[in-house]
């Protein structure tokens, strides 16, 4: 049988009251010598769990208190009610400002001790998710500076999920400029691969028709396969990262489980689903093309933003203009959403070897 002493106990188990039980126990049954032979420990401490134990019962073989009954160096009384009448009068003092604008003798710990000892500390102020979103830092992009790319499921939206039994498109393709909020869409039938390449091409090159330096250009996005691929197809590009490639233009990820890192193009797409898929009916497809167009143009010319200090996208890229004598097209911030799946036989894309790509027929679109 193993032996424990007292101290090794003591010193590696967080609850001794078991063993300080067992101490005193043997110390009545036998004697306090015999007790400190068999926990290897001096009578000293066998005595005073014993007489502990005597007096006060089981409770006192708990750990008590090692903390000092009185404070040598503890603020006045007087010190401490002027501490909470300045606080009580004025509410938004912290402890570094009570001593510095009051002249109070006391360190940082002591005035935050009384204030909450009095019940006067406050609540830090919670964040809203504009707040996170890393104002000042967005302030010192430039337009199209960084861009970001997603996909909205249209089929969850119980305004439009009827339309989609009528061969309207089941996925919205968005990119949304970080600095400005300029929001470019289309559509597209599949969630593919194929149709995020035919976007950021149709996408780049509106871009750089429009006076746009796509070599300054980053488009972050998500780690969805049509964005990276398949993890097994280790030396296949995607479409969208040929056609960045092609254009000069860099991409990077966000963290895996992190997408308050696309918060811009999220946000947007909860705008556009309260403010456009839930107020609209379309006649046809033709009619919703032009709908969503005219959503794009109000969203990016008329629409102002609170969290952009109540300015529209168009007003934050005038004013960059103006400061920077720099010269965009007014068309740029008129992109016309297509059917992406449309487009797909114009293409000669290199697609994964992990399985075939079968595209919707034309003609059962525009």
């Amino acid at each position: 049988m193993i032996k424990i002493t007292y101290y090794s106990a003591y010193t590696n188990m967080k609850n001794i009251y078991g063993i300080r039980y067992k101490l005193v126990r043997y110390a009545l049954e036998y004697n306090v010598s015999a007790a400190a032979r068999e926990f290897t420990t001096t009578r000293k401490t066998v005595r005073k769990w014993r007489d502990r134990y005597l007096k006060d019962g089981i409770k006192a073989l708990v750990d008590q208190s090692k903390a000092p009954k009185n404070c040598p160096h503890k603020l006045c009384k007087d010190i401490e009610e002027r501490i909470i009448k300045i606080r009580k009068n004025r509410k938004y003092l912290g402890p570094f400002r009570i001593i510095e604008e009051h002249n109070i003798n006391a360190s940082y710990g002591a005035v935050a001790r009384v204030l909450k000892d009095a019940g006067l500390t406050r609540q830090r102020k919670k964040k809203y998710k504009v707040q996170r979103d890393l104002r000042e830092v967005k302030q010192k992009m430039k337009p199209f500076e960084k861009i970001q790319i997603d996909l909205k499921e249209l089929k969850d939206i119980p305004q439009y999920y009827p339309f989609i039994s009528k061969g309207f498109p089941k996925y919205q393709f968005s990119a949304r400029d970080v600095r400005t909020g300029i929001t470019f869409l289309s559509y597209g039938y599949e969630k593919s691969a194929s149709n995020v390449g035919i976007f950021l091409f149709y996408l780049l090159s509106h871009l750089k028709n429009n006076n746009v330096d796509l070599s300054k250009v980053v488009f972050q996005s998500d780690n969805g396969s049509e964005f990276i691929g398949s993890p097994k197809a280790i030396y296949a590009n995607t479409p969208y990262q040929n056609i960045a490639r092609k254009f000069n233009v860099s991409t990077v990820l966000i963290p895996p489980g992190a997408p308050t890192f696309n918060s811009d193009v999220e946000a947007m797409h909860r705008l556009i689903e309260d403010e456009f898929y839930d107020m609209e009916d379309y006649s046809d497809k033709y009619n919703f093309l032009n709908k969503a167009f005219t959503y794009v143009v109000y969203f990016n010319y008329l629409r102002k933003f609170r969290y952009k200090f109540g300015k529209t996208p168009f007003q934050i890229l005038s004013e960059y203009e103006n400061l920077n004598n720099t010269n965009y097209d007014f068309s740029l911030l008129a992109f016309y959403p297509i059917f992406l799946d449309s487009f797909i036989n114009n293409f000669n894309f290199s697609l994964p070897i992990t399985g075939y790509h079968v595209h919707i027929s034309v003609k059962n679109q525009i």
